[in-house]
């Protein structure tokens, strides 16, 4: 028996030894699986199809559409049109990467060094004879910079909505970058470049993903101006500042009692953008909780929600009913009906003597 109890130890310690090891992964680190497929499979490739992620750790995806194919949004557990699009990994995901048909004549040439993004904002109906109207977005590769749009479309602007009524051909111009220019992000979002034809400027615009919004630029340019314009006269570096969209959650009361509220999930100590709340009702003495109303609905207690917009929920408490027990006594014989029974607090009861 001593000699068990000696093995026992030794193998406990070797365990203990071999999971405090410098490279040994923390115990309480959870990892993810986000799977990403396309819709329709032939339609076009994602990027990753798969990954195992650290909590709370970011993955960059990526929809390719083939010949004759657009990527129109991501769905599933990520919703936005932004692509790519950095995601933030806090559970198992399963997203998809929709793309639709490509159908209107517009041919798209590149000059210089990029690449020209489609997106469809209003396709052709009967209700619509006008024509499918197409958002193009230049996006220059590094060391060049977008300049303008050539063919049947002339100008700088970027991106640009085109309204297909016939057969129409386009050419976006990019032009090297005479000066190195760095940009960084602090939150999410994107910084695009636009060359000031005639000058050596740029003009920067920065676009937010969904749930964030612009604060301010940092470094070679300051202030709140979006987009703006920075002269190139030498190498600069600007910073893009994002932060997450902040939402008001208004709880109101009918009847009486309280809510409380929990945050379950939130990327920052406020309710921004994305934050998962819970609600309990609680109701006063005398009580009960009835339902939600507003922005949520059912009777789940306590219910949670997620706040992507302003958000109003009413919390409906109704006045708990009081029963009585009435009993009763004769004199002399004969009967009294009902003789007994519960009834609730003002209900009128016809008492029936029968000698």
């Amino acid at each position: 028996m001593a000699k068990f109890y000696y093995s026992l130890t030794i193998i406990l310690a070797l365990f203990i030894i071999s999971s405090c090891a410098p490279g040994s992964p923390p115990a309480n680190l959870s990892i993810y699986q986000v799977n990403i497929s396309a819709e329709p499979e032939e339609a076009g490739t994602v990027s990753p199809t798969t990954a195992d992620v650290d909590d709370g750790e970011e993955i960059e995806i990526t929809a390719s559409p083939n010949t004759g194919w657009l990527f129109d949004s991501w769905q599933g557990d990520y919703d936005g049109n932004t692509n790519p699009a950095t995601v933030r990994v806090t559970e198992n995901k399963d997203i998809v990467a929709v793309f639709i048909k490509r159908e209107y004549p517009l041919t798209i040439s590149i000059e210089g060094e990029g690449a020209v993004s489609e997106r469809v904002i209003q396709a052709r109906t009967t209700d619509y004879p006008h024509g499918t109207t197409v958002e193009l977005t230049a996006n220059p590769a590094d060391g060049w910079v977008f300049s303008h749009w050539e063919g049947d479309v002339d100008t700088d602007g970027n991106p640009i909505q085109i309204t297909i009524e016939e057969e129409k051909e386009v050419t976006a111009v990019f032009i090297p970058r005479e000066f190195d220019l760095i940009i960084n992000i602090i939150g999410e979002g994107s910084v695009s470049e636009q060359v000031v034809q005639g000058e050596n400027a740029v003009t920067l615009s920065a676009n937010p993903d969904t749930g964030w919004e612009f604060v301010e630029w940092r470094g070679d340019v300051t202030g709140t101006d979006n987009p703006v314009e920075l002269v190139m006269d030498e190498a600069k570096e600007v910073t893009a500042v994002f932060e997450r969209k902040q939402y008001p959650l208004t709880v109101n009361i009918v009847g009486e009692g309280t809510v409380s509220e929990e945050i379950v999930q939130a990327r920052t100590t406020e309710y921004s953008f994305g934050t998962t709340v819970e609600l309990t009702a609680s109701p006063a003495d005398g009580w009960i909780f009835s339902n939600w109303d507003g922005d949520l609905s059912g009777s789940e207690n306590p219910v949670q929600i997620e706040i992507t917009e302003e958000t109003e929920v009413t919390a409906v408490f109704e006045e708990e009913a009081v029963f009585f027990e009435l009993s009763t006594t004769t004199e002399g014989e004969g009967s009294i009906s009902p003789d007994s029974g519960e009834f609730e607090e003002g209900t009128d009861v016809e008492l029936t003597a029968t000698a």
